[in-house]
């Protein structure tokens, strides 16, 4: 990714810190004994098996429908444009017309399609990532738009990939790749350009970057978010993808710069991408400005079909 003037802005500042402040720079934090972390990331890791459960999540995705303008017909029939796969899904829900970024939905009078727990046989729902959605029994469906192409999205509580999921496996927990750094705040937001697993370019607003060092590498993470906020993420590659871990890279999250300008990232929470678990997700990627020179031994492993390597090797 070429870097911005933003992002040339934060090295400069760097480097600048380095060489001219190093002696009067507010000592790091104390790193936390082994047993803090432990504790730390296992309930973590409790909350994110939990989350990765709840009815909606990323393993009951079984469907994501692009969508051209016009009028398309939907329901389990394979003459449907869109073909909703489940157990007990009737013939024929109904018709949705794509026009000017609204859907139009007409539902089929023998189906039963609830919004908001009400009966509806017509309704016209704008992308808004699933806050409001129809559903029929097991399923629930609601549009989506992702690098202006629309699309509609369907979850299912009884998909397979969720009710047959016993967990995803993890390095073991290591003190190692709890790194603090410095974070450099960009005079002006940023805007980040990430690639996606289906062709697209993802944007997202960026404060700043952290910078670390990691095996003797200087590393700058981009974090994805807008100023003042309590926590901020990164999308990240390094020498175990495609090996023990996601060829795609992972995502890790961590508090804001404390108020002298430290952040701590756990390296421990590193976690999957959504495409891991489904084939349905828009996975944002790491841009090349994000690719680790190192093995970052820590955080979930591969899972799933993307599993195969990391079981050999653990």
């Amino acid at each position: 990714m070429r870097r911005t003037p933003a992002a040339l802005r934060a090295a400069i500042a760097s480097m600048m810190l380095t060489a001219g402040a190093a002696g009067c720079r507010p000592s790091p934090p104390p790193p936390l004994a082994f047993e803090a972390v432990e504790e730390e990331v296992t309930t973590w890791r409790e909350w994110r098996h939990e989350d990765l459960m709840k009815a909606g999540s990323w393993l009951s995705l079984t469907g994501l429908f692009w969508l051209e303008e016009g009028t398309h017909t939907f329901g389990s029939a394979a003459d449907n444009d869109l073909v909703f796969p489940g157990e007990g899904v009737p013939d024929r829900l109904g018709t949705v017309q794509l026009s000017e970024g609204l859907f139009d939905f007409s539902i089929d009078p023998s189906a039963s399609v609830l919004h908001a727990d009400t009966t509806v046989t017509v309704i016209t729902l704008e992308p808004n990532e699933g806050a409001e959605a129809l559903t029929a029994g097991s399923l629930t469906w609601y549009p989506v738009l992702r690098d202006g192409r629309f699309a509609i999205r369907l979850t299912d509580t009884e998909a397979p990939t969720r009710t047959g999921f016993t967990g995803v496996e993890s390095f073991p927990i290591s003190t190692e790749y709890r790194i603090t750094g410095r974070f450099v705040e960009y005079e002006t937001p940023d805007t980040l350009e990430f690639p996606s697993v289906y062709g697209g370019i993802e944007r997202m607003e960026s404060a700043g970057e952290v910078h670390l060092e990691i095996e003797g590498h200087p590393v700058r993470l981009r974090v994805e978010g807008g100023p003042g906020r309590p926590r901020y993420r990164a999308t990240f590659a390094d020498l175990t993808n495609g090996v023990e871990t996601y060829g795609g890279g992972r995502y890790v999250w961590f508090d804001a710069a404390d108020e002298d300008g430290w952040i701590t990232v756990d390296f421990n929470q590193s976690y999957n991408p959504p495409c891991v678990f489904t084939d349905y997700s828009t996975c944002a990627l790491p841009p090349r400005d994000q690719h680790i020179p190192a093995r970052i031994a820590a955080g979930e492993l591969g899972y799933g079909k993307y599993a195969a390597a990391a079981n050999s090797n653990h």
